[in-house]
């Protein structure tokens, strides 16, 4: 699996960059071995990469794809499709900065990698991989974002939900350098979901701020938090805060679930209905919103 690329060894695939407000920007490959990147710098533009897809009725699939899209700026939407030929594997990445942006990534098939990273406020993320051996990532910084990412199908994938993680730890480059100056802050409002369907799983939500909620969200009706249906699944919740709820909902056997807490008035609840699953909730009353304020020099 070939590694992300930089910024600038990105630069040289640029397949469309945009320098204004209110672009647009699509891009389709078939065949295997592609390589795209679309760059958009400004407001309100909206990008969409497919990289095997379906053209009129016939299903396209490529291997060793690798797509991502960059957008610096506020209002922006990024949609993302890769659909591999079989279990070969293909790379994703989006990466945007700005406050109310709006991306969407949609894998099939099987060994993909991808991450998805929003570095600003009232962002929405949501990520969908059906097949197996897959990897997610979705990593938010700043206040009132909201995630959702599943695995729907197959066995051996790794989803994962990051909110508050403070900015040097979250890119993998963009138009811009990250900041290495900022401070470990807590951030408030954040909500993220997950569902995994399939055996020998691996999903989990960690989030670092105060009131944020790991299920119920405003844009879904239920509260999933992590529910699980399948086997041998590993599920676990961070929060580290106050005013934190956490919820985990397991159906199948030999699941292990787990909740960990730092802070004040926190829930945590675990629902299993099987047989040998085993769960931990450890909670620490603490001190409520005081967290620790380590700086990068």
């Amino acid at each position: 699996m070939k590694k992300l690329l930089t910024l600038s060894t990105a630069l040289l695939f640029t397949a469309g960059a945009a320098f204004a407000q209110s672009n647009e920007a699509t891009l389709s490959q078939d065949g295997d071995d592609n390589e795209a990147n679309i760059e958009q710098v400004g407001g309100n533009n909206s990008a969409e990469l497919n990289q095997g897809f379906e053209n009129n009725g016939v299903i396209q699939g490529q291997n060793n794809a690798f797509g991502e899209i960059l957008q610096d700026g506020e209002g922006n939407d990024a949609t993302l499709n890769q659909r591999a030929w079989g279990n070969d594997g293909n790379e994703h990445s989006i990466d945007q900065l700005g406050d109310a942006n709006v991306a969407n990534v949609d894998i099939y098939n099987g060994n993909n990698f991808g991450i998805l990273v929003q570095e600003g406020s009232e962002n929405n993320a949501r990520m969908v991989q059906s097949g197996s051996e897959h990897e997610s990532y979705i990593i938010q910084t700043g206040d009132e974002n909201y995630a959702r990412s599943s695995s729907t199908a197959g066995s051996g994938n790794v989803t994962a939900i990051a909110q508050g993680i403070p900015s040097v730890f979250a890119g993998m480059g963009g138009p811009q350098q990250l900041n290495l100056g900022l401070s470990f802050s807590p951030t408030a409002g954040n909500a993220a979901t997950l569902g995994v369907k399939g055996s020998d799983n691996m999903a989990g939500i960690l989030q670092i701020g105060l009131n944020n909620n790991a299920g119920s969200n405003p844009q879904s009706s239920g509260a999933l938090g992590i529910s699980i249906e399948g086997d041998g699944n590993v599920a676990g919740i961070a929060q580290l805060g106050s005013d934190n709820t956490a919820n985990i909902s397991v159906l199948g056997n030999t699941n292990i679930a787990l909740i960990g807490q730092m802070g004040s008035s926190n829930t945590g609840s675990v629902m299993q209905d099987g047989s040998g699953n085993s769960a931990l909730i450890v909670q620490d009353g603490g001190s409520g919103s005081v967290l620790p304020t380590p700086v990068l020099d």
